[in-house]
């Protein structure tokens, strides 16, 4: 993977979401930034990471990681969905759905309940 190849912006995010941030559930929203914030981690990891053994062991701790804040954007939005787009859905899952996540992960479950306030 070359440096910069994997790009997310803060500012590319905000730009995305800006119109619909108002409209969107706070949890959607936290979630898609939570998924981006790891995209970006990886970036600066392939760019800056001097030797490609320390890239390698870096990018394989932050792998699963990146995966489960997917998994978790996702499902918040498959929630929002459900509840056609209402501007005040529940898009947090209950500690079982947080299980069942983490589970198709791969993610250490207690890593993912604590992770996200459902320990």
């Amino acid at each position: 993977m070359r440096p910069g190849s994997v790009i997310v912006t803060s500012a590319v995010i905000y730009r995305q979401l800006a119109a619909e941030i108002g409209r969107l559930p706070e949890g959607l929203v936290k979630r898609v930034i939570e998924f981006y914030a790891t995209v970006e981690e990886i970036n600066r990891i392939v760019e800056f990471d001097a030797a490609w053994e320390t890239t390698a062991s870096n990018l394989v701790e932050l792998a699963p990681r990146l995966r489960v804040a997917g998994e978790f954007a996702l499902f918040a939005i498959e929630k929002l969905r459900q509840a056609n787009y209402a501007s005040d859905a529940s898009v947090e899952p209950t500690s079982d759905e947080a299980r069942l996540i983490a589970k198709k992960a791969g993610f250490p479950l207690s890593k993912v309940l604590a992770e996200h306030g459902l320990a």
